[in-house]
């Protein structure tokens, strides 16, 4: 379930963070891996902009919306392939960040070191962006 029909500004939105990214690395690798990031956490971290299934924020708190929590995991698998991250990538910055920000409960965690439901929705995300 989305709460928008349209995923293209996702792929779209990766796709800017790719190319800027990619020019970013020509002068400084430091420069480049910190714009990722940022971008990364804008877009795709708790509250971000793709993140669906959180409205609010760090400061005020976080409300769940999980009717969004597949969809807003496959918005992260296509965001980050449009940007030309290899879904490696992704799984680790996603381990790495999960590992840090969320708590998983009781929920099986898959070979990634996150839920075994979330990487399957990352990876059905990266493998639709051939078609964005």
């Amino acid at each position: 379930m989305s709460p928008t029909l349209d995923l293209q500004p996702v792929a779209d939105a990766g796709k800017a963070v790719g190319g800027e990214y990619r020019k970013l690395m020509g002068k400084s690798p430091l420069l480049a891996g910190a714009y990722l990031m940022t971008a990364l956490n804008h877009y795709l971290g708790h509250g971000g902009v793709f993140d669906y299934q959180r409205s609010g924020n760090a400061l005020t708190g976080y409300k769940q919306l999980r009717q969004f929590r597949d969809v807003s995991n496959f918005n992260v698998g296509l965001f980050t392939a449009s940007a030309g991250l290899s879904l490696e990538q992704t799984l680790k910055i996603t381990s790495t960040f999960a590992g840090v920000k969320s708590n998983f409960g009781s929920a099986p965690l898959g070979s990634n070191g996150v839920p075994a439901r979330t990487e399957e929705f990352i990876r059905l995300g990266y493998a639709e962006a051939v078609h964005y």
